[in-house]
């Protein structure tokens, strides 16, 4: 997979910074919206690709650079502060976590355990 086209300045300095061209200290701005800006939320995925399957045409041992490491973490901060701010309750003001508890008490289906016994076989 080749590294993608940039989509401002965050994704701009990544992409850049990987295939080999040397640039100028990047910065991390607050963004009212992280879960819309593109240009961020490109950024956070070419950083965590990095650890997953790379990218052909980046350097090779991109994802170990202490630069890379530092702005992924920076570009983290505002997209975890918005995850913590709006992931916890859905629009019913019900947590999301006694959600899940409650379909899972409601769930009349057999148990995943119960079913793998009955169902399983060696091979």
């Amino acid at each position: 997979m080749q590294l993608p086209p940039p989509r401002g300045p965050l994704s701009g300095w990544l992409i850049s910074r990987l295939a080999g061209r040397r640039t100028d200290e990047a910065v991390v701005g607050g963004s009212d919206h992280p879960c819309t800006d593109g240009d961020l939320q490109l950024a956070l995925w070419v950083a965590y690709e990095l650890q997953y399957r790379g990218f052909e045409d980046a350097v090779v041992d991109g994802q170990w650079d202490p630069e890379i490491i530092a702005f992924r973490t920076r570009l983290e901060e505002p997209w975890t502060a918005w995850l913590e701010a709006n992931g916890r309750t859905t629009p019913s003001g019900v947590p999301v976590a006694e959600q899940l508890r409650a379909l899972i008490d409601a769930d009349d289906g057999p148990k995943l355990s119960a079913y793998l016994r009955r169902h399983a076989t060696v091979d």
